[in-house]
């Protein structure tokens, strides 16, 4: 359940305790070496240093399932969450450009959401196209 569907039902009371319930589940997901932070409203991003992406997309199947275990009391109702996660991977031969990251791990959140939410989807880089030199 959105936190959008959840302050709808729960009031905004319910959905603040929703995204604390999800920040405390990436928090106990993480290593000591992984960044978590919230975007903004209920977007979260994690950057995984030094993880391939069989890893990555592990670790967001783990935190999606822990998620979903979670239930919420909140003025006597029971509140049950999912996740949608977009995953995508930096790859040494690809600049360090945070901004198409962020684009390519949102493009793989819609994507997962379009599939039927719930479920983690990933975006890997496009590799580079050949490069054709033309000599004359």
């Amino acid at each position: 359940m959105s936190s959008h569907a959840i302050n709808d039902t729960s009031g905004h009371d319910g959905g603040d305790a929703a995204l604390r319930a999800v920040g405390q589940a990436i928090g106990h997901a993480r290593r000591a070496c992984d960044v978590a932070g919230r975007l903004g409203g209920e977007e979260f991003a994690l950057v995984l240093p030094d993880t391939q992406e069989p890893a990555a997309i592990a670790f967001a199947q783990r935190l999606r399932a822990s998620v979903e275990r979670l239930e919420i009391e909140h003025c006597g109702k029971r509140i049950t969450l999912t996740v949608s996660i977009g995953v995508t991977i930096a790859t040494p031969d690809e600049p360090a450009d945070l901004a198409a990251l962020l684009r390519r791990a949102d493009r793989a959140l819609y994507e997962a959401k379009a599939a039927g939410r719930n479920r983690v989807t990933g975006a890997m880089p496009v590799p580079p196209a050949p490069v054709l030199a033309w000599l004359k």
